[in-house]
């Protein structure tokens, strides 16, 4: 986002600008930064109790999972807070 303002680029006139994690630092830059949080705790779950299946069934065929993000909108999007 610096880097941006130096080049005169406007956030989030000019760009909309998201980060990932939602990390500490996302609500105190300026424009505070909006955020996709994956959700860890379902993830970490599941992952759990499929290894645990894979153990016991270790011919189980691997398979795709997706999990859904939580969107944190602030200042850095165009309609963010």
């Amino acid at each position: 986002m610096a880097g941006l303002r130096q080049a005169g680029v406007r956030i989030p006139q000019d760009i909309s600008v998201i980060g990932i994690d939602n990390i500490p630092l996302a609500d105190l830059v300026q424009p505070p930064l909006s955020s996709v949080i994956p959700p860890l705790a379902e993830m970490v779950k599941m992952m759990i109790n499929r290894l645990l299946t894979r153990i016991e069934n270790p011919d189980l065929a691997p398979e795709e999972f997706l999990f859904a993000p939580q969107l944190i909108c602030r200042q850095s999007v165009v309609g963010g807070d």
